[in-house]
């Protein structure tokens, strides 16, 4: 955080983001979050961070349901507008501002450019300027040489539709992207009539497993074996059919398969030698017969 008054730091950011909305489309829970950090980092002086736990999150997106809070939380770390670290229990996570320039704005986001002007000059010397690019004389003879020059439209990067950033596509053998067709391929398997997603669905899919590990901090390891049992579980493969909807609910389906594996461990059968017992007294033998 660089060394400067609150007041000129809140206005820099407020001005920072106003201009970066001009070109940017971002949702309206996302924008109403990033002023409310705004908001806190003010009260409490600038810090280098400040903890926010994930029920004050959705208090500040004036929300009920924690999902739309976090999606909103993801969206400005997407567009660097906000780092944190994951907290642990009792420990809340830590926020960070990322402090953001024009000149950052114009490098980072995608600006489509069209310039043009059109200049008439005259042999005389009267000249009369508009507010616009273009420059016309007033001729006091007949003779009037006229020039015009425009300049070609200039494209810096691609954009989406309605102007919004195009989002990054994952390699076809990233992690994410073989998760997001295994989920699928099983959907489909359980559901014959079901037709393949398609590749945009995939790539959407693969992003909620990229934020899962990058952004949640799960591991592929345990992404996977939570994921083939989302598939092989009675009740949750009829509710985990999109990548969204795993990442939404990845907690509750791996403290299921914990438990689940924990009664396995505990409900294998035990071994008794018949002869044995039938040699001990009746007062001897173990509860369980």
């Amino acid at each position: 955080m660089p060394n400067e008054d609150g007041k000129t730091s809140y206005f820099g950011y407020l001005n920072s983001f106003w201009n970066w909305q001009k070109f940017n489309h971002l949702a309206g829970n996302a924008r109403l979050l990033y002023y409310c950090f705004l908001g806190l980092f003010n009260e409490a002086g600038w810090p280098a961070f400040i903890q926010v736990d994930n029920y004050r999150l959705m208090s500040m997106v004036d929300t009920r349901t924690e999902r739309v809070a976090i999606s909103a939380r993801d969206k400005l770390v997407d567009f660097g507008f906000i780092k944190y670290d994951k907290g642990s229990k009792g420990s809340p996570n830590k926020y960070y501002l990322t402090k953001y320039t024009l000149q950052k704005v114009s490098e980072i986001n995608s600006i489509s450019v069209s310039v043009s002007g059109s200049v008439s000059v005259s042999e005389t010397d009267s000249v009369s300027v508009s507010e616009t690019d273009s420059v016309s004389v007033s001729p006091k003879c007949s003779h009037i040489k006229t020039k015009t020059k425009t300049k070609k439209k200039e494209t810096v990067s691609v954009q989406g539709e309605h102007g919004r950033p195009k989002p990054q596509e994952l390699p076809l053998d990233s992690p994410a992207y073989r998760a997001a067709v295994y989920l699928d391929e099983q959907l489909r398997a359980r559901l014959p009539k079901k037709k393949p997603e398609s590749q945009k669905h995939l790539q959407a899919w693969a992003l909620e497993f990229e934020r899962c590990h990058r952004i949640d901090g799960q591991s592929w390891e345990d992404i996977d074996q939570v994921l083939r049992f989302s598939q092989q579980d009675a009740f949750w493969s009829q509710n985990i059919m999109s990548g969204r909807k795993f990442r939404e609910k990845f907690m509750q389906l791996m403290a299921k398969m914990n438990s689940q594996n924990s009664c396995q461990a505990y409900s294998e059968p035990r071994s008794y030698d018949i002869e044995q017992l039938a040699a001990q007294s009746v007062l001897d033998l173990p509860d369980e017969l």
